[in-house]
């Protein structure tokens, strides 16, 4: 499955150990995101870091497995949506999502009660969706999982996701 992350859900997945984290790290959702999800992310990192539920170091520890389970789409990939995206959207903060889900054609995370219902163009699942598809009792065990992508966090900055090249 194939979806767009929104930032409150990969906030969620950052504080603490949850349903919602599971979900993010399961071996069959692909996630996407506009580029500026990770800006989204250092302007709210100190916040994030004071609410966790875990010490620094594995707060950190994921934010690099999240990063590298996320596709950073190029702000130049979605602008000729973005005119359409703000007919849409119901909260202009959500116009990026909104374009990227015209432009990939694939729903989006959130637990945006708004964005779900005042639109109707791009398809919005919450978290209890995503969770219906992917039932729990099939849950993987992550931890191995996880070391593999700690031991490839070593080949690039802590904190900088995957930005996958402008198409031509």
């Amino acid at each position: 499955m194939e979806l767009i992350i929104d930032a409150n859900i990969l906030f969620t997945g950052l504080i603490k150990d949850s349903r919602t984290y599971d979900l993010i790290m399961h071996d069959e959702i692909i996630l996407y995101a506009p580029e500026f999800l990770f800006d989204e992310y250092e302007k709210h990192k100190e916040r994030l870091l004071e609410i966790t539920h875990r010490s620094d170091e594995d707060f950190y520890r994921q934010v690099e497995i999240l990063w590298r389970r996320i596709v950073l789409i190029p702000l130049e990939e979605i602008k000729p949506f973005l005119e359409a995206a703000a007919g849409i959207s119901p909260d202009m903060g959500d116009v990026p999502y909104i374009a990227l889900g015209l432009k990939l054609n694939i729903p989006i995370w959130s637990n945006d009660d708004d964005l779900k219902m005042k639109q109707q163009i791009v398809k919005v699942l919450k978290t209890e969706d995503v969770s219906k598809v992917f039932p729990e009792n099939g849950k993987k065990d992550l931890s191995k999982r996880n070391e593999v992508l700690m031991k490839k966090a070593g080949s690039r900055p802590v904190g900088k996701p995957f930005k996958r090249e402008k198409e031509d």
